[in-house]
């Protein structure tokens, strides 16, 4: 009991020293829930970014913490990490999509080093979405996406993903 009275005491000074911060109004009215359907369209600007469409290739060299849009195919999922990844149906990772610059039928196979894996679990939306256990239609289907360019599993990757586009 007396080790929790000092505690008490130092815990109620801190709190009476903070100070009240002010956030400046900009006009925007704050988001009261959470939502998947959040339009990034309102802050980010789409149509200029179709005007630098990285190759996979590209995209592995571009700097972290950079947004960036890619295009590319996606050719399989995973899970954890790398070592889960899965290049042929059934697939079983709904958390991330792999992406490369061409198809498995294209190649014979791949180095870990070409492929740039996607999280795709922040929104549910794009989960939904894109994961290739729901949406086994998808594998090596050519996509267009934007998101920062981060260490992903381990390696060059894009999180979050902040938008996509599948293309025919």
């Amino acid at each position: 009991m007396k080790t929790i009275k000092p505690l008490l005491l130092a815990l109620t000074a801190l709190i009476a020293a903070c100070e009240k911060i002010s956030i400046p109004d900009d006009g925007r009215q704050p988001q009261t829930e959470k939502t998947d359907d959040y339009d990034w369209k309102e802050t980010f600007d789409i149509d200029s970014t179709e005007q630098r469409c990285l190759t996979v290739s590209e995209a592995i060299e571009t700097d972290i913490g950079t947004v960036i849009t890619v295009r590319g195919y996606i050719v399989g999922s995973t899970r954890r990490n790398m070592r889960n990844a899965k290049f042929r149906p059934p697939f079983d990772g709904k958390s991330a999509i792999i992406l490369s610059d061409l198809k498995l039928t294209e190649c014979e196979g791949f180095y870990m080093d070409e492929l740039l894996p996607v999280c795709i679990n922040d929104f549910t939306q794009h989960q939904d979405r894109l994961n290739l256990v729901d949406n086994p239609q998808l594998f090596e289907r050519q996509i267009t996406i934007t998101g920062m360019k981060a260490i992903y599993l381990g390696q060059p990757g894009i999180k979050p993903l902040i938008w996509h586009d599948l293309t025919e």
